[in-house]
């Protein structure tokens, strides 16, 4: 997708002023899927937690085999240690 694709109807504003991230359902529906059936990956647990907490899917990379989870009772669908792994479990 373009950048050119998004407009203002389509983000939200994240804590620096001037990034912006798409919002779940848009992502979405350019995808052609629901926003549940939607997955994020990523190494952030912060990430995980707001890609849950916006009806998501998240998959946690935990790549210190000792990192810990944040804990704000919001937990990943799945928890992977890199990507040759997450790829072996899909």
């Amino acid at each position: 997708m373009a950048t050119g694709d998004l407009n203002r109807n389509h983000v939200r504003e994240c804590t620096a002023p001037l990034y912006l991230e798409p919002l779940p359902e848009y992502l979405a529906r350019r995808l052609g899927a629901e926003t549940a059936e939607t997955w994020l990956i990523s190494s952030n647990p912060f990430d995980v937690i707001g890609a849950k907490s916006a009806g998501l899917k998240a998959v946690w990379i935990r790549r210190k085999p000792d990192a810990q989870f944040d804990p704000w009772e919001i937990e990943p669908d799945l928890i992977v240690p890199d990507l040759e792994r997450l790829a072996e479990r899909l």
